[in-house]
Order: C-alpha cells, then sequence, then structure tokens
C-alpha cells in the first residue's frame, strides 16, 4: 500500500496541492495533468508506474475522509483512463484493460458514499472510465452491473439520471462487443429479478430487452432462470412496470414462439421445446388462478378497493401472459411432432428418401402434468379473456394427449376375465402371494422379448392433477376435470390402475356436488370405470358407502334414483340391482342396510328403465331364472318388510306374502315402528302402475285367494289411519262374494303354522290352488327356506332394537 509520503514521490506537489482543492477548477486542471502523465506512461509501456498512480490516486484521494479529496480523486481516476485509452496504437486498450481491477473498484466504492455529491462524481467518473475505455471497461462488468442495481434507486434524483446516463452507456458497449458472453451473466441477472423496488425493476426490464435484442445471443436457453421475476414484475401493482414487463414479454414472446413480433422472431425461432419454460408458466398461472381465487373470498375483503383492482389487474396479465406461453409452446410443440411424423415416413422435403432416425425427444411432455393442473384451476376464472384462453389450451392440450401412443400394458388379463358387461360384475380377485410376476405383452414388432418403450407421458401424474382438480369449489373445474378422465382412460386404463382408489373416491364425493352436471358427469365416468372387466364390484360398493351417514342419507333421498338408474343403463339394472343387494346384505348396519333397499326397491317399482327386470321377476313362480333373481333380491330386501312384501307382491308369490305377514305380527317379532310406517308405505306402493294386475287379480278371488288373503292380512295389521282407510276403500270396491266359502280362517299369530305349511298340508286347498290354474306346475321358488330366512331377519332386527307395541294414542296418531 502506498502512503501519503509515498504519494507525493508518484504525484508532483502541483497535482497533489490542487486534487484536494475546494474548488472544481482545480481539481479538474490536476485531472488534466495525471491524464498526461498516464498517457505518456501508456506510450513508454510503464505499467508499474501507472499502477502506483491509481493506488495512490484510490488510497490517498478516492477512499479519503475528505469529501473534496474523494472528489478530486474520482476525477483523476477517470483522467487516468482517458490518458491511457488516448495512447496511440492499440496498446493503450490493452494497458487499460490490465488496470480495470485498479482503476474500478474504488470508483464503485464511491457509490455509496453519504454525499451525494460524491456519489453523482463518482458515476460521472465511471462514465468517462467507460466512454472511453469500452471495450476493455468489460473486464469489470459484473462489478459494474451490481454496483449500478444498487445506485438506480437513490434517494437523490441528480445521482438517479447521472445512474441512468451510465447504464444507457454500459448497454451500449455490451451490445457492440461481440466477444461480450451471456452465459456467465444470466446467474448475477436472475438473482437480482426477484427485487420488488419499481426503479430496480425498470433497470432490470431495460436490460432483459437489450439481451433479447442482441444478434448471436441465445437468450431462450436461460428463461427457465429468468422468467419467474420477470413474472413477478408483470404482476407489479405500479402500472408502469407491469406495462414496461408486458412489453419486454411481447418481445420475447415474439422472438422465442414466433409470435406477433415478425421476421426476427421467426427467424431466430429454437427449435426445441424448452420444458422449464412451460413448467415455470404453469407455476406462475396456478399461482396467479390461486390468488385470484383467495382474493374473491374473505380474505379479499380485507383489502381496500384500489389493492383489490390493482392486485386483479396484475393477476389477470400474468395469467393471460402464461397461457398465451404455453398455447404457444403446444402449437411449436405440435408443428415439431408433425414435422418428426413427415421425416419417418421416409420422405424429406424434397420429396427424397430420408435415412433412418431416431425418434425426437418432447420434454414438454413430462411437463403435461403440471400445465393441465394449472389450466384446470385457470377454468375457474371469473375473467372472460382468461376463460377463453383456458378453454383454448385445455382443448390443445386435450388434442397433444390424444395424439400420443400410450405404451403397450405389462400386466395380462386376469385368467377367466371377459370383457363382457356380466364379466365385469365378477369381484376382482388379487394375485396369490408369492406368484411370479405376469409376463409382458408382446412388443409392436412382434419380438416377445423386446423391451417395451416408457410412454412419453405420464398418464398417472395427468391423472393426479385430474383428480387434484375434483376437489376444487368451481362448477367450472369440475367439469372440465371430468371430460379429462374418459381420454385418460381410453388412453391407457392399465397405466392408471394403480391410482384408481384415489380416483373412485373423488368420483364419488362428486355425486354429491351441488351442480347436477357435474354429478351426471361423474356417472358417466363410474359408468366408464365399472364396464372394465373387475371393477364393477369398486364402483358399486363406492356408490353404497356414499348413501352413509347423515349426508349419505340426504344424497341418497335427493339422488339415489338418479344415480342407480344411471349406473343401471350403462351396466343393466338386473347386474346393479344385484350387486347392490348383495351389499346391503352384508353390511353390518342394519339401517343403512334397510334405508339402501328401500331405495332400491322404490326404483325397482317406478323406474321405466327396470320394466324388463319386472316381467322377470312375474314369473318367478315358474322359471329358475326368474326364481333365482327373485332369491338374491330377498336375501337384502327382507332388512325391509315393506321392501321384502312388495316384492312378494310382484312376483305374484302371495302366499309368501302372507306367510311374511304372519311373521311381522308374531311375538318374537313384534309390531314396532318401524314396521308400521313400511306397511303404511306399502299401501302407497300398492296403488302405484306398477301393481296394477295385482289390483285387477283381486277381481278374481277364486284363482288368487292368496292375494285377497295377503291384502286383507295387511289391513288387519295397519293403525286406523290414512293407510288403513285407502285400502279400505280399495276392498270396499270389490263385487260381493269374496273368496270360496269353506277356506280355513288362519291361525291366529304365532300359533305354529304358516299359511305355507297350512297349504302344504292340504288345510287350505283353495289357498294352494296355483296362481296362474288348477294345472300349473308347482313353484320354481323354495318358499319355505325363503320365509325362514325373513323370520330369521325380522328376529334379529326385532332383538336388535326393540319397540314397545303400538299405544292407542299412537295408533290415534295413525
Amino acid at each position: 500500500m502506498i502512503g501519503t509520503e509515498a504519494g507525493m514521490a508518484v504525484l508532483p506537489p502541483a497535482i497533489t496541492k490542487n486534487i484536494a482543492d475546494k474548488f472544481y477548477d482545480r481539481r479538474k486542471v490536476a485531472a488534466l495533468e495525471v491524464e498526461q502523465m498516464v498517457r505518456a506512461q501508456t506510450v513508454a509501456g510503464d505499467r508499474e508506474g501507472i499502477a502506483d498512480l491509481l493506488d495512490t490516486l484510490a488510497i490517498n484521494y478516492a477512499l479519503s475522509a475528505k469529501a473534496n479529496a474523494r472528489k478530486g480523486g474520482l476525477l483523476c481516476l477517470a483522467a487516468s483512463a482517458v490518458g491511457m485509452a488516448s495512447a496511440p496504437g492499440a496498446h493503450g486498450e490493452v494497458v487499460a484493460e490490465a488496470m480495470m481491477p485498479r482503476l474500478v473498484p474504488p470508483i464503485l466504492s464511491s457509490f455509496t458514499d453519504p454525499d451525494a455529491r460524491v456519489r453523482y462524481y463518482a458515476l460521472e467518473a465511471l462514465y468517462n472510465v467507460a466512454k472511453s475505455t469500452r471495450a476493455a471497461f468489460l473486464a469489470a462488468f459484473p462489478d459494474v452491473f451490481d454496483a449500478l442495481f444498487r445506485v438506480c434507486a437513490d434517494a437523490d434524483a441528480g445521482v438517479q439520471n447521472a445512474a441512468a446516463f451510465l447504464n444507457n452507456l454500459v448497454k451500449d458497449i455490451v451490445a457492440e462487443a461481440e466477444q461480450w458472453r451471456l452465459e456467465p451473466f444470466v446467474p448475477q441477472l436472475a438473482a437480482c429479478l426477484g427485487v420488488e423496488d419499481p426503479h430496480k425493476r425498470q433497470f432490470l426490464l431495460g436490460w432483459v430487452g437489450l439481451l433479447d435484442s442482441l444478434p448471436g445471443r441465445d437468450l431462450g436457453r436461460h428463461l427457465p432462470d429468468l422468467l419467474p421475476g420477470l413474472l413477478g414484475m408483470l404482476g407489479d401493482p405500479t402500472p408502469e412496470i407491469a406495462h414496461a414487463a408486458s412489453r419486454v414479454f411481447a418481445e420475447l414472446e415474439a422472438d422465442e414462439l414466433g409470435g406477433g413480433g415478425g421476421g426476427r422472431g421467426a427467424a431466430r425461432r429454437r427449435p426445441e421445446v424448452d420444458a422449464g419454460v412451460a413448467a415455470v408458466m404453469a407455476a406462475a398461472l396456478t399461482r396467479a388462478c390461486a390468488g385470484e381465487q383467495a382474493g374473491s373470498g374473505g380474505a379479499g375483503l380485507l383489502l381496500g378497493a384500489p389493492l383489490r383492482a390493482a392486485s386483479a389487474s396484475s393477476g389477470t396479465l400474468v395469467s393471460l401472459t402464461a397461457l398465451r406461453w404455453l398455447h404457444g409452446l403446444l402449437l411449436r410443440e405440435r408443428a415439431s411432432l408433425a414435422a418428426a411424423a413427415a421425416a419417418e415416413d421416409g420422405t424429406g422435403p424434397n420429396g427424397a428418401a430420408s435415412p433412418g432416425r431416431p425418434p425426437a425427444q418432447h420434454p414438454l411432455h413430462q411437463q403435461y402434468p403440471v400445465i393441465l393442473e394449472a389450466v384446470l384451476l385457470s377454468l375457474g376464472s371469473a375473467n372472460p379473456e382468461i376463460l377463453a384462453a383456458a378453454r383454448a389450451l385445455n382443448q390443445l392440450l386435450l388434442e397433444a394427449v390424444g395424439r400420443e401412443t400410450p405404451a403397450a400394458p405389462t400386466r395380462t388379463r386376469r385368467r377367466g376375465a371377459s370383457v363382457g358387461g356380466d364379466a365385469a360384475l365378477s369381484s376382482s380377485a388379487g394375485s396369490p402371494a408369492g406368484a411370479p410376476p405376469p409376463p409382458s405383452l408382446p412388443s409392436a414388432d412382434g419380438d416377445p422379448g423386446a423391451p417395451t418403450p416408457p410412454p412419453a407421458i405420464d398418464t398417472p401424474a395427468l391423472l393426479a392433477s385430474t383428480v387434484g382438480a375434483l376437489e376444487s369449489s368451481s362448477e367450472a373445474v369440475k367439469l372440465a376435470a371430468l371430460q379429462w378422465l374418459p381420454a385418460l382412460l381410453r388412453r391407457s386404463f392399465h397405466e392408471v390402475f394403480g391410482a384408481l382408489p384415489a380416483l373412485l373416491r373423488a368420483l364419488v364425493e362428486s355425486l354429491g356436488a351441488s351442480s347436477a352436471a357435474v354429478a351426471v358427469q361423474a356417472l358417466a365416468v363410474l359408468g366408464d370405470v365399472a364396464l372394465r372387466p373387475g371393477h364393477s364390484h369398486d364402483v358399486l360398493a363406492g356408490v353404497a358407502d356414499a348413501f352413509r351417514g347423515p349426508a349419505g342419507a340426504k344424497l341418497l333421498q335427493r339422488r339415489g334414483v338418479l344415480i342407480v338408474q344411471t349406473l343401471a343403463e350403462r351396466l343393466g339394472g338386473l347386474q346393479v340391482l344385484l350387486k347392490l343387494s348383495s351389499l346391503a346384505a352384508e353390511d353390518p348396519d342394519p339401517a343403512f342396510g334397510a334405508a339402501l333397499v328401500q331405495a332400491l326397491n322404490l326404483l325397482l317399482l317406478v323406474n321405466p328403465s327396470l320394466a324388463g327386470v319386472r316381467a322377470l321377476l312375474a314369473q318367478a313362480l315358474y322359471d329358475p331364472e326368474a326364481a333365482s333373481v327373485f332369491s338374491s333380491l330377498l336375501r337384502a330386501w327382507s332388512r325391509s318388510c315393506a321392501a321384502c312384501l312388495s316384492l312378494a307382491f310382484l312376483a305374484q308369490a302371495y302366499g309368501l306374502a302372507c306367510s311374511m305377514l304372519e311373521v311381522l305380527a308374531a311375538p318374537a317379532v313384534a309390531l314396532r315402528l318401524e314396521t308400521m310406517v313400511e306397511a303404511c308405505q306399502l299401501v302407497s306402493l300398492l296403488e302405484s302402475p306398477a301393481f296394477a294386475g295385482l289390483r285387477l287379480r283381486l277381481l278374481a278371488p277364486a284363482q288368487h285367494p292368496a292375494l285377497l288373503h295377503a291384502v286383507h292380512s295387511l289391513l288387519m295389521l295397519l293403525p286406523q289411519g290414512d293407510a288403513f282407510r285407502t285400502l279400505a276403500t280399495r276392498l270396499a270396491a270389490l263385487p260381493p262374494g269374496g273368496p270360496e266359502g269353506g277356506r280355513e280362517a288362519p291361525a291366529a299369530p304365532g300359533g305354529g303354522t304358516s299359511f305355507l305349511q297350512r297349504r302344504a298340508s292340504g288345510k287350505g286347498k283353495a289357498a294352494g290352488v296355483a296362481e296362474g290354474g288348477g294345472g300349473a306346475p308347482s313353484s320354481a321358488l323354495n318358499e319355505d327356506a325363503l320365509l325362514a330366512f325373513f323370520r330369521e331377519v325380522q328376529q334379529e332386527l326385532a332383538a336388535a332394537a326393540p319397540q314397545p307395541l303400538l299405544s292407542p294414542r299412537a295408533r290415534d296418531a295413525w
């Protein structure tokens, strides 16, 4: 380090006297003399002397505690640069570049001087250094840029203006320097982009615009590092910053995507797709849409109206920019895929055969899940511009996923599994423990041993994004997600097999959505899944579980008919009834099982699409297949006496219905409140169109004595309320005569024999006459076994929830 005395030896006394003078003119004279000294030393090649001189100026003056000394030192440092640069020949430039580490740091240190005039002089000095040395000045560029970044937001307006002049000059020098490299500068620039000061943001935007305009520099390669900060500026609450950022994005879009900017953008369009750009844009779009939803909720009300408006405007700008960029990336990828397909066809642009080449890699495929997540979220925006752009991008992405050929499945179909709808109802069985993995399917070229290439698109990740969107509160988002699911299932069902439980849960939860359109679309997707072999059980089990609890009971009441009817149309009414009845019969909760059975029974009786099932059950006495269906349903229907009796009436098993009514009145079961309510409901069901034939058969008591017996037994069990009067009025309308005389009256309840036992023993021959006529074949139903099962279930229900007999007051209430 050179001290004061040594500095006297380096500089003549006349110069040292004027450098720290309080008058500017004298300091200026000293600077001119220093310039001549340095020029002479440069011509002489005295680098050591120049170095000593610069060290003296820096230590004794530029870093002095006296303000006038600092001002004079800065003037002389700038004069030294002018002296080196003005030396004849190229030698001066070489010397100047070598001296930059000594020349520039003392000046940059004064950028933070507490005296605004010193800071101004420092900027002026560095301006003169840069102007005189030009290309040599770039050796100090990283430090200069960092100092400019800090001083551009100076509190003094004069300092700000000086910094702007210096910044413009440095940008001009960078623009004309062909040897300047972009790569080392990008990390420094990216680290600064997160700043929030408006002046600094304006400074950085100017540099990004410059870098984009430089020929021969591929800024697009570095966009993944720069875009997060630039997008933050795009959402700046200051309108000037947001508009400046928007202009920068428009220029970048023209250059990198070939849109809107014309020739230069088309000429510099990069052939590959940058997946990092898509990831950044998708993340920004997600944040912007999430912020919009948060701002529109209760939290947004805490902001003032101007802040809410500014936040909404900035979020809109970010969303639209991200959507536009993602749309452009997908379009460019589509063009790239088309070009690759044309090359694989074997013809080049001029029609000549193209040599074989490896398949093109498309890294944008890896970002499809995050793009889809962002797009689906943006579809819930209230802004019409965002909504239109999101719809266009969603359609483009859906087409892109549909174009990509999925990988061949690696799991073979389970042995014995069928593609038909009936086989789909068989429960899926897991592989036995320790079993070897199934062999992979042959490859497309027919070589069984050839490895299957991994899929270019991550279908399970797409499915996860779609399932996540089903949790949104927006109807539009849910509907868009539900439109994606059939495409993903059709594309590659084996790839989404592992995520199927989460998918089913989300779909079942969507059945209770406030929007009927969402519920209908979810049902359609559930039907698609259930049609897959081995998955109908999982779908119907999930639907049945959705009816549990208070919320499930409301769902069953509100949409139970729609849900079961839709699934019945997709899978077949009989199959759905059998499966759901099996689930109800096996459920440990009697109340839930009864509620589900009652809903299924009502659907069976009134739904037009189940007319074929009703017609089949009407043949249960004679057709073994119909008898099997009846027996399967009755085992679940036994949890509800009204459902079970209506099923017996529907199958014309009137003798069985008589015996069931006797069971309900037996002491082991006793009449409970639930039983009385269901009996009243049964009367309403008997008035439905499904039992029009039953009501006509009441006019022929000789052919159907058990029917009249059953209806009168039901009447005797009813309390004298509206249901009693309805049924009594119906029976009173019958013509006089009644059933054949001499029929033995039924035994008292609990008397030890049922109607079926008496008919079998011949005690009631009239009751034992076949319902179809005297010569009809014997019943295909095992009525004794069915009655025993019904009695057992009713006794279990009575024991689990004993209820006292209805009191006279309760009967009056009925």
